[in-house]
């Protein structure tokens, strides 16, 4: 009997060595700083690319230590990875700015990442990159599908830390810490402010690969189909749907309405050539939701809504852009003058005046490439 205790014993240790070990691996390594900074002595790296648990570890490791003096936040898709955070304290006072931004993320996502960095209690200025595209797409996903998915881990970003230890068990951590273990660093990105940038100051130093090439510009041009859009009448634009902006921004903006965090909500500049693509309905959703967004954070004196559309010399020049959408980091500087200016801001007094530009502008382009056509 003694010798059936010893084996069972025995193996017992075998199991929990085999869990325990992993475990202890991912909490050293910790590949996206989740519980701490890394070890540089012990166990050197940088920032992981696993975009839906660094931001976690961001907000965990980072703003929330006084000693890094963060106080400001961009929330955003990746229209808003190439804003570069030192760029904003140079144009509006702030100490310090933490990007949290991530590929594809969706409304019910943001708002737990922004609910995560709020706790904190260090973000007093809030940039905000509203995107219609993404409260238009129908959010039939729970975060229970997001996360057997692999896709997002609702777990990191609640209030409550005894379930991030699902993180330590996780296979993606594991194998994260098994690179570091071996001094792998590829794909790490080393600087805090370089988190999923892709490129800035393309125009100005003429190093992106800007809009494709001239002669498929000139395709473009030339099969360019011009389109008609009309304002519609007031009770039109109250139809839409906005409900995940009333949901998942403005559920937060309430419970800071009037306090002194200060929230900047933006409209990208995506290009007109993208809008010229959208059936007449969708761009009727995109063109009044910012009249919705504005009407419900009038009572909010430390909201500010900006829309970048009009902005003619971004969203008529392909030059611009990456792809009909995504444009390059010069123009996020543009936006960061902009707020901290208070130019492209709406108000009750320019939101009739805004649509209507709008609508002129989508009726009289036509796509060009300034940059590309002097070549």
């Amino acid at each position: 009997m003694s010798h059936r205790r010893t084996a069972i014993a025995a193996l017992l240790l075998v199991l929990l060595a085999c869990v325990s070990a992993p475990a202890a691996l991912v909490y050293l390594a910790d590949p996206c700083h989740v519980f701490h900074k890394p070890f540089q002595r012990l166990l050197p790296h940088g920032f992981s690319a696993l975009t839906s648990c660094q931001l976690a570890g961001l907000i965990n490791s980072y703003l929330a230590d006084e000693a890094e003096h963060f106080d400001s936040i961009i929330l955003g898709t990746s229209l808003s990875e190439n804003f570069r955070p030192e760029y904003v304290p140079q144009k509006t006072g702030l100490s310090r700015t933490l990007k949290l931004s991530m590929v594809g993320i969706v409304p019910r996502e943001m708002h737990a990442v922004a609910l995560h960095a709020l706790r904190t209690g260090r973000v007093k200025h809030v940039f905000w990159e509203i995107s219609p595209h993404f409260f238009h797409m129908q959010d039939i996903r729970s975060f229970d599908d997001m996360e057997k998915k692999g896709r997002f881990p609702p777990y990191l970003y609640n209030e409550g830390r005894l379930d991030d230890y699902r993180y330590i068990f996780n296979s993606s951590s594991f194998s994260a810490s098994l690179e570091i273990l071996k001094g792998n660093t590829w794909g790490q990105i080393e600087s805090i402010d370089r988190l999923g940038y892709w490129e800035n100051q393309c125009q100005s130093h003429g190093i992106c690969n800007q809009f494709y090439h001239p002669d498929d510009i000139a395709a473009i041009r030339n099969a360019y189909q011009p389109v008609t859009r009309s304002l519609k009448p007031a009770e039109e634009k109250q139809k839409h749907d906005y409900s995940d902006f009333d949901r998942f921004v403005m559920d937060i903006i309430e419970d800071h309405c009037n306090s002194d965090v200060h929230f900047d909500l933006f409209f990208p500049p995506i290009s007109l050539l993208w809008y010229t693509r959208l059936s007449p309905e969708d761009f009727d959703y995109e063109l009044y939701m910012p009249r919705h967004v504005l009407e419900q954070t009038a009572h909010c004196s430390n909201v500010r809504v900006f829309a970048f559309m009009n902005d003619l010399p971004v969203t008529a020049d392909l030059s611009n852009y990456h792809d009909p959408r995504h444009f390059y980091g010069d123009v996020h500087d543009r936006l960061v003058d902009a707020m901290a200016q208070g130019r492209h801001q709406l108000t009750p007094d320019n939101i009739d005046r805004f649509e209507q530009e709008a609508v002129d502008n989508m009726n009289t382009y036509r796509p060009f490439g300034s940059r590309l056509e002097q070549r």
